[in-house]
């Protein structure tokens, strides 16, 4: 007969074994329509990361740094209407920035990166 203790011991084993399981990696991880479009190079559908967005002119470098619980293409989308919508320029400081470029008509690139997986 088993005791006690060695019911609990493997209880808990079963229940490590199943919570250190390796998550499954069929899910995607972009699913812009042109692949080469993709604002983190294939990698927009990446969940709880912290990013960061380099604004280059011919003169300056700004760099943004932001962290989201949700897929950075939510931010990414929520970071573009902010760009294009002048009602939403003063969301972040990188929109902030961009609109300050768009109204002196300096040219710039935007880049983006993904700096470290976090939890938000």
């Amino acid at each position: 007969m088993e005791t006690m203790r060695s019911i609990i011991t493997k209880h808990n084993v079963s229940l490590l074994k199943k919570h250190n399981a390796p998550a499954p990696t069929n899910e995607r991880s972009c699913n812009c329509r042109n692949g080469t479009e993709c604002p983190l190079e294939g990698k927009c559908l990446t969940k709880s990361i912290v990013y960061e967005a380099t604004l280059k002119t011919s003169e300056d470098t700004f760099t943004y740094v932001g962290l989201t619980g949700d897929t950075f293409k939510a931010s990414y989308s929520t970071h573009k209407s902010s760009f294009t919508h002048e009602r939403y320029r003063t969301a972040t400081a990188l929109s902030q920035k961009i609109w300050e470029l768009k109204e002196s008509s300096t040219d710039y690139t935007l880049t983006w990166s993904i700096l470290k997986k976090a939890h938000a």
